[in-house]
C-alpha cells in the first residue's frame, strides 16, 4: 500500500494551529470563523491530496461523527437554526479531523503527533511569558495578566494564564497531550532532551491553574509507567516510582498540598459536583431532547426552564447536555475502541482526552474536540509500516532506553 501524501499530515497539523490560536468561545466570532473555515478548507484540501485507499475503521468513524450528530439533531429539534452556524465552527473541523486522521499512516501519524507536541512548546512559551513578564493575553473571557477578572492560581501564586487559548484548561489540555507525546513516543529526541521538554511544560502546566488536568494527567502517566508506554521505561523506573509513591503516601499529608487543599470548599470542586448531581433533571428532559440532547444553546434554555442553576459557571458534562445520551455513550465507547485499537501513545491519550472531556465542558471547545477526533481517528486493526525494510529499521530505533543505567 503506498504511504500516506504527506499532504494530508500537514493539513491535520495547520488545522490544529489555527483552531488553538483562534479559540471559538475566546477570540472575536468572526475570527474563529474564519479560522474554521480556514482549517476546514486544508483539511479537505489534504483528505483530497491522499490517493491511498486506507482501512478506516467504519463503526469507529460514526461513533466519532456521533457526537456532532447528536449535537445537531437537538439543535434542529429546539427549532432555533440560528444555533448551527456556531456549532459548525466546532463540528465541522472536528469531522474532517476524524475523517483525515483515519487515513494516516504510521509515519504521519508520528509526524502528526509531534507537530501536537511542538503547538503545546509554542503555546507554552506564550503562557510563561505571560505568568513571567506580564505578556498581554491575545483575549478571552479571562482577561488580562493581573488583572481582577483573571482568576488565581492555586498552583502557581497569581494569575492563571490562557496563551492563545482562551482559558487555562484548554491550554492545559494541549500542554499535558504535549508531555504524554513526548514521554511516550518512540524515535527520537535523546532520553535528556525529552525530560527537559516534559519539564518545561510541566511549568506551564502549573501557570494554568487547572487542578482537573494535573490530577488527570497524573493518573494516566502512572498508568503509562506501569504498562510500560512510556520511552523512559524499565523495571527499575517502575520500582522507584513505586517507591516514591509509596513513601508519599506514608510521610506526606495531602490535604496540604495546593492541589488538593485548594480544592475544599472552592467554586471549582462545587460546581463539578453539582453538575453531576444534576443527571436525575437531564434524564427527566422529554425523550427525544435526553437522547439527542438540548441542542448547541441548550445550556442557555435549560437554566432558563430552570432545569439548571442560574449561575455564571458552565456545567462540566456538557456532552449530555448538549448531546444527550447518544453523545455521552458515544465518547464513552470511542474511548473502549480506541484504546484497544490504538498505538501505546494513543491510548495513555485518549485515557487522558475521556478524563478530561468528563470533568471540563471542553465539547463546547474546538480545539479540545479536534484532538480527540485526532487520537479516535488514528485507532485502526493494524499500522501498517510503508514497506520493511522502514519497520526494521523502526525497531531497531524505537528499543528503550534505562536512563538509570
Amino acid at each position: 500500500m503506498k504511504p500516506t501524501a504527506p499532504a494530508l499530515g500537514t493539513s491535520i497539523i495547520a488545522a490544529l494551529w489555527l483552531l488553538a490560536f483562534f479559540p471559538n468561545n475566546a477570540a472575536p466570532r468572526m475570527d474563529a470563523a474564519i479560522a474554521a473555515g480556514a482549517a476546514c478548507l486544508v483539511l479537505a484540501f489534504g483528505i483530497s491530496r491522499d490517493r491511498t485507499a486506507r482501512q478506516i475503521l467504519p463503526g469507529l468513524t460514526l461513533l466519532t461523527l456521533a457526537i456532532p450528530l447528536s449535537i445537531t439533531l437537538g439543535t434542529l429539534a429546539a427549532g432555533d437554526l440560528s444555533e448551527l452556524l456556531p456549532f459548525a465552527v466546532v463540528a465541522l473541523p472536528f469531522a474532517l479531523t476524524a475523517l483525515a486522521s483515519a487515513r494516516l499512516d504510521a509515519v504521519q501519524q508520528r509526524r502528526v503527533l509531534w507537530g501536537v507536541f511542538w503547538l503545546g512548546m509554542v503555546e507554552g512559551t506564550i503562557g510563561l511569558s505571560q505568568k513571567l513578564f506580564g505578556v498581554p493575553v491575545s483575549w478571552g473571557w479571562l482577561g488580562e495578566v493581573g488583572s481582577a477578572t483573571l482568576l488565581g492560581n492555586a498552583l502557581w501564586e497569581g494569575a492563571r494564564v490562557p496563551a492563545t487559548m482562551g482559558h487555562g484548561i484548554p491550554l492545559g489540555v494541549l500542554v499535558a497531550a504535549a508531555i504524554i507525546i513526548v514521554l511516550c513516543q518512540p524515535g527520537r529526541p535523546a532520553i535528556p532532551v525529552r525530560l527537559a521538554a516534559a519539564t518545561y511544560l510541566f511549568l506551564t502546566l502549573l501557570a494554568t491553574g487547572s487542578r482537573s488536568t494535573l490530577i488527570v494527567g497524573a493518573a494516566v502517566m502512572g498508568f503509562a509507567i506501569y504498562t510500560q508506554r512510556v520511552r523512559i521505561r524499565t523495571a527499575t523506573t517502575q520500582i522507584l516510582f513505586t517507591f516514591a509513591v509509596l513513601v508519599s503516601l506514608i510521610y506526606v499529608d495531602y490535604r496540604t498540598l495546593p492541589v488538593i487543599a485548594s480544592l475544599d470548599g472552592s467554586a471549582s470542586l462545587t460546581n463539578r459536583q453539582d453538575s453531576w448531581a444534576l443527571f436525575p433533571r437531564l434524564s427527566s428532559r422529554p425523550i427525544i431532547e435526553s437522547l439527542f440532547g438540548s441542542g448547541w444553546d441548550g445550556v442557555r434554555r435549560l437554566r432558563e426552564a430552570g432545569v439548571l442553576p442560574n449561575s455564571n459557571y458552565a456545567i462540566d458534562n456538557t456532552a449530555l447536555v448538549l448531546g444527550g445520551w447518544l453523545a455521552l455513550i458515544a465518547i464513552l465507547l470511542l474511548a473502549v475502541f480506541a484504546v484497544r485499537r490504538s498505538s501505546p501513545t494513543g491510548r495513555v491519550l485518549m485515557l487522558f482526552l475521556v478524563g478530561m472531556f468528563l470533568s471540563f465542558d471542553v465539547v463546547a471547545w474546538s480545539f479540545p474536540l479536534a484532538l480527540l477526533a485526532l487520537v479516535a481517528g488514528m485507532a485502526r486493526v493494524a499500522v501498517p509500516a510503508t514497506s520493511a525494510r522502514h519497520q526494521a529499521a523502526s525497531a531497531a530505533r524505537f528499543q528503550p532506553v534505562d536512563v538509570l543505567t
